[in-house]
């Protein structure tokens, strides 16, 4: 399903995706059984209702982070279900966990009385359905939003460790050396797991190795992330900021940078328009004027390349007759990161301030466009959800019946972005009320 597969070491792949995966597996049994083992000793009885109800209270706690990041967005939050719908959230989560853990308890109770049919039935149909969970998450939801992920993930999870389970019920019930076998299995890989969480070489060297899950960041991806946030936060608790601080550290170390302070050439001040400029400057400023705006964007263009008379004169003569800033510099090197910090003009690229320009434009009644390829507007409506304008006009750039995620459209679309800008100047309407126009 990736585009990048036919140019990655696929031996690698396999073997350290089996091998991070091993110690994961190793840490999500050692957590299954001490949350059994804190199950047992608070239910002395085996009561199955209050069985249940250990794990549905126990879920309801883990989900109350997730419920109320659902409920934060800009729109929902100013809703009536702002209050409500995390309370609703985590009293639906609940109820689901306990109706599961019902229909598991008594189908491991039916295993542990030899009934083979019952435990194949088991392990089948909680496998199937870890897998459908998992399909789901990587084909309905690819790089949405990160706790959904990590809530379908965990999902898919538990409802295979719930069949894996039944069928280990199964073997030990069925042949003699089986719970040796896998005693030994299970030692291995926990050792795989201290190997792991105790050597930064180790955690270095599959790096390495896995790095090209980087790109997109689906299942593999997202546990070496897991594993670059564990070892960031054991080595700072207290100090600990972000993933990304983090990973800015470690290149700090690597490199020998001595110092991060800021030059203090940053903060001289500008040199001073001449008069006639500023002049020109403060009528543009003029409060009782409502201007329209056209942003210009184009995507990987170089400096010299757009004030070349010779190579884009139309670009050259509207810088010449306009304020051009030529010390700006690009945030990020890819448009995900690059966007927010351009409309924001904030660093911090995870949230969004309320004076990103599309805010502002939104307070002071501006109507607001988007004019851009069928391709980036699906790609940025998932993973840039905040880049949103009253209105969005997307031109055609790969055949219907293909699937373009990011990249490979394969139709030019620039002439037809300017028939359709030039089109939208024309109506009517835009001489009633001032616009952003985003090309």
């Amino acid at each position: 399903m990736r585009e990048g597969w036919p140019f990655i070491a696929t031996g690698d792949h396999w073997r350290w995706s089996l091998f991070l995966y091993t110690g994961a597996g190793a840490a999500f049994g050692a957590v299954a059984y001490l949350v059994c083992w804190l199950e047992a000793r608070w239910n002395r009885d085996r009561s199955l209702w209050l069985r249940a109800g250990f794990y549905a209270v126990l879920a309801g706690c883990l989900l109350a982070d997730v419920a109320l990041w659902a409920f934060s967005g800009e729109a929902i939050s100013a809703s009536r279900f702002a209050r409500l719908g995390p309370v609703v959230a985590v009293l639906v989560g609940s109820a689901a966990t306990y109706a599961v853990a019902c229909l598991w308890l008594s189908g491991a109770r039916r295993i542990a009385q030899g009934d083979v049919l019952v435990g194949l039935l088991v392990a089948t149909g909680w496998g199937a359905l870890g897998l459908q969970i998992a399909r789901l998450d990587l084909t309905q939801y690819v790089a949405l939003y990160t706790r959904l992920h990590a809530l379908l993930e965990a999902g898919a999870w538990l409802s295979l460790g719930i069949g894996y389970g039944a069928l280990l019920s199964l073997g030990a019930r069925r042949a003699r050396h089986f719970e040796r076998l896998v005693a030994v299995l299970g030692a291995a890989a926990l050792g795989i797991a201290l190997a792991i969480a105790s050597s930064a070489e180790v955690r270095t060297h599959i790096e390495g190795k896995l790095r090209h899950v980087f790109l997109e960041e689906v299942y593999v991806g997202r546990m070496v992330r897991r594993m670059q946030l564990a070892e960031a936060f054991a080595a700072d608790p207290r100090g600990f900021r972000s993933l990304s601080w983090s990973r800015l550290e470690r290149l700090r170390k690597r490199r020998g940078f001595a110092d991060l302070a800021e030059d203090p050439s940053w903060r001289a001040p500008a040199q001073r328009p001449t008069p006639d400029r500023q002049a020109e400057l403060w009528r543009l400023r003029d409060p009782l004027r409502s201007y329209n705006i056209i942003v210009y964007y184009v995507d990987t263009l170089r400096a010299d390349v757009a004030f070349d008379r010779e190579t884009m004169p139309n670009v050259a003569a509207l810088a010449a007759s306009g304020v051009r800033f030529s010390h700006a510099y690009s945030a990020s090197s890819d448009t995900l990161r690059s966007l927010p910090a351009l409309t924001g003009g904030d660093f911090d690229i995870l949230s969004t301030p309320d004076r990103d320009i599309l805010r502002v434009a939104r307070r002071a009644g501006y109507e607001s466009t988007l004019l851009i390829a069928q391709s980036a507007e699906a790609f940025l409506r998932k993973l840039r959800p905040e880049f949103r304008f009253d209105r969005t006009l997307s031109i055609v750039d790969h055949p219907e019946e293909r699937e373009v995620w990011g990249y490979g459209a394969d139709q030019p679309t620039s002439a037809r972005l300017v028939d359709r800008t030039l089109s939208y100047l024309d109506e009517p309407v835009r001489k009633r009320r001032p616009f952003l126009l985003w090309l």
